[in-house]
């Protein structure tokens, strides 16, 4: 039986610190409150956790299911359940490739706000980003998208400066010989 006072999980799988049992959602738990106080975020009571633990383990944002892991970060998976602090104040739950990709992003909680048929690419705009029809991005068959990280223009804007600055930098080389 796990040793969390008020958890009724016949699961002893999880060993903690020596003699401390804990069933996966409790070490599950455990982690996310570590982790939350480890980055200075708020961090939810138990009780929370217990109170707002999702039933179908279904990630908010993609709908994957979602499941529990027990070894930290190196054993986490995409699909593994996350704490999210939203920036409004607000806390729940998602899997770990969508906290992630928000968490990379400069859309911040809009980057789930994204139409459909769209990327934000954020080198427009002088590097405040703007949302583009996914038409102006090129092909990248290695991204899970299949589309260049950052739109058409942008991209022929930076080779042509690093063009110019490689160009540059050959003719410094051979008027100095």
């Amino acid at each position: 039986m796990c040793d969390r006072r008020g958890c009724t999980s016949e699961d002893r799988s999880c060993r903690i610190i020596s003699k401390v049992y804990y069933c996966k959602r409790c070490r599950a738990i455990k982690n996310m409150r570590d982790n939350a106080k480890r980055a200075g975020k708020k961090q939810p009571t138990w009780q929370w956790f217990l109170d707002n633990w999702p039933n179908n383990m279904l990630c908010i944002v993609c709908n994957v299911n979602m499941i529990m892991t027990t070894g930290g970060n190196k054993s986490a998976n995409s699909n593994t359940i996350t704490l999210q602090h939203w920036n409004n104040g607000d806390i729940g739950f998602m899997c770990l490739g969508c906290n992630s990709s928000h968490g990379g992003s400069k859309l911040g909680d809009d980057c789930f706000d994204v139409p459909s048929g769209c990327k934000f690419c954020p080198s427009h705009d002088s590097g405040a980003g703007k949302i583009l029809s996914a038409g102006t991005f090129g092909i990248c068959r290695s991204r899970k998208d299949g589309l260049q990280s950052i739109c058409k223009e942008c991209k022929s804007e930076i080779d042509k400066q690093r063009w110019l600055d490689g160009k540059t930098t050959k003719q410094q080389r051979l008027a100095a010989r």
